[in-house]
């Protein structure tokens, strides 16, 4: 269902039937077909004192009204019924005045009875208990936890992190974060195998969607950010292999692009490979702290990290855990790949991309304190979103942060 501002919501446990109504104080009925119940309809309650009303809109009086008190609505009567509601007399008085109207159904008021204190309401449900708990335990001293503060899952995997993360050839290179050292997964390539040919029947209804994903495929062969295996590759057998099942996502903003992703959601054997590895920290600056120092400059700078995720190398020994197929179209021959870097769709991808974007800067703090505090605290995840004083200090920030940056005066 869907109302104004593209507000939705779904009625998963709705239903549909057939229903007969009548008029208030009436016998005869009529059918209402294709009704949708939904859980709570939750408009305002209404009050209409008729007696009151005759006497300030004279054009109301012998009107057979009926009063009620609080009365909240029940039943919507939607277009695929409008017969029931189409008006058969209407009375008007003077421009903002209430109109009645007569349908089959009987009177009733449309417009407002009083002029001059209208007001407009959204209504929404929300766990008002769960809020106002939120909004003490943000005054109380008590409740705030230390931002250091870590569960024990969290401090594996950033052991995990420590231990593993190194830099080579100018790229940093990390362990995926595991729960199991030596994790026994299942056989998970047949079931990549069948989302491909889901994938290919798809690509079967738009053609142009199979140029599309080999172009972004030869582009991670191309920058090294995976290799096709061999036959005798695919003989050997490492110790952790998963083949994840791809998928491609739209950007609105962007209908002719298309994003690739690997789906370690995808389960297999009853497994998924996300149940294997830690989740990790939320190291996300939080966006409203960013935006809010956003507003202090004049001068607003935006700039984003070119294929975070994908510049973040895995070792070795857990690449293999990131196989995907494609398909040859001249052939329909199946194709093996490896992600030697990070993929989009882990669960711990996010926890990693942050770990890594941080630590990075940490090695040029003392060089370029303002490129740390840029990074560390102005970007939400590969986004940076900041602003500065004046154009002279912008310029200088630009040639410390690098290109690539937008720059313009705020209005």
């Amino acid at each position: 269902m869907q109302w104004t501002n593209q507000t939705t919501r779904k009625e998963s446990n709705s239903v549909r039937f057939n229903i007969r109504v009548a008029g208030a104080g009436a016998t005869k009925t009529y059918w209402l077909n294709n009704v949708h119940t939904v859980k709570n309809l939750g408009l305002p309650k209404r009050t209409v004192n008729v007696q009151e009303l005759r006497i300030k809109f004279p054009h109301l009086d012998g009107i057979p009204l009926q009063s009620y008190w609080n009365a909240e609505p029940m039943i919507l009567i939607g277009n695929n019924n409008w017969k029931l509601a189409v008006p058969r007399k209407v009375k008007e008085g003077k421009w903002n005045d209430p109109i009645a109207s007569k349908c089959i159904l009987g009177w009733g008021l449309q417009g407002s009875t009083s002029p001059k204190t209208v007001f407009s309401m959204h209504h929404c449900q929300c766990n008002w208990d769960k809020i106002e708990k939120s909004v003490r335990e943000s005054f109380c001293v008590e409740s705030v936890t230390p931002k250091t503060f870590r569960s024990v899952d969290d401090e594996k995997a950033l052991e995990i992190l420590d231990k593993t993360c190194s830099k080579s050839e100018g790229h940093y290179q990390v362990g995926l974060l595991w729960r199991n050292n030596n994790p026994i997964l299942p056989e998970s390539y047949n079931n990549a195998v069948k989302r491909l040919n889901c994938l290919k029947a798809k690509i079967n209804r738009e053609p142009e969607l199979f140029d599309k994903i080999e172009v972004q495929i030869n582009n991670l062969l191309k920058k090294g950010y995976a290799n096709e295996l061999s036959s005798a590759e695919l003989v050997e057998q490492p110790e952790r292999v998963w083949y994840l099942p791809i998928f491609i996502t739209h950007n609105p903003n962007k209908p002719q692009k298309v994003r690739l992703v690997w789906d370690a959601a995808a389960k297999s054997h009853g497994s998924l490979l996300n149940d294997f590895m830690y989740t990790g920290p939320d190291l996300l600056h939080p966006l409203t702290e960013v935006l809010m120092a956003f507003r202090v400059g004049k001068i607003a700078v935006c700039g984003d990290i070119a294929e975070m995720f994908h510049q973040i190398r895995i070792l070795e020994a857990d690449a293999h855990a990131q196989r995907f197929v494609w398909y040859n179209k001249e052939t329909q021959a199946i194709r093996t790949f490896v992600m030697r870097s990070m993929t989009f769709g882990i669960s711990c991808a996010p926890c990693i991309a942050h770990y890594v974007r941080d630590k990075n800067a940490e090695e040029y703090k003392l060089q370029s304190p303002r490129a740390f505090e840029a990074i560390t605290k102005a970007h939400y995840v590969d986004d940076y979103i900041d602003s500065l004083a004046n154009e002279t200090y912008t310029r200088l920030e630009a040639s410390i942060l690098g290109t690539g940056l937008l720059i313009h005066p705020k209005s």
